[in-house]
């Protein structure tokens, strides 16, 4: 009987787990996304509006929030004996490829960061920019969609270990 209790309560927090953390991944990516675009309008308002270089902007966008997009496009620039900086963001793709939990839909709109780079035509900067925009915001949609589907499979998760423990006995 103890051996049957302790099976059931493993069986209960393993899936009560399983429905919490189903859905953090998301939360995480929404949070970084939403960084990602706050350092976008940062430098959208300081060479759109303001009229500075990227590097400028680059540094505003960098102290606005913690993006590591950013923060290394900044070392990149402060040094001048490295890559050009279109090579450093697809060298920082790449690796945020390699590592991390973001899939291909979440890594293209990373890659229109480098529609911004080198590009001195005002009104096609405004577009890439707002173009950018738009696609942070459809990523972050996507996501808390997907995070309250998740969410649901968490609670269902969770609903149907209690069930099959109440069967079980």
């Amino acid at each position: 009987m103890i051996v049957k209790v302790l099976g059931a309560l493993i069986f209960v927090f393993s899936c009560t787990g399983l429905g919490l953390c189903i859905n953090k991944e998301n939360k995480i990516k929404i949070k970084e996304f939403k960084n990602f675009k706050k350092c976008v309008e940062a430098m959208k308002n300081d060479m759109c509006i303001s009229f500075k270089s990227f590097y400028e902007a680059l540094e505003t966008a960098s102290k606005c929030a913690d993006v590591y997009i950013f923060r290394e496009l900044l070392k990149c620039s402060n040094n001048k004996n490295t890559m050009p900086l279109y090579e450093k963001v697809e060298d920082l793709i790449k690796n945020i490829k390699k590592c991390s939990f973001y899939n291909d839909k979440d890594i293209h709109v990373f890659e229109n960061l480098n529609n911004i780079i080198g590009n001195t035509d005002i009104s096609c900067l405004k577009k890439n920019f707002e173009l950018l925009e738009l696609e942070t915001d459809n990523r972050i949609k996507e996501l808390i969609d997907d995070t309250k589907s998740k969410s649901l499979l968490g609670k269902i998760a969770i609903y149907v270990s209690f069930i099959i423990v109440v069967f079980l006995f």
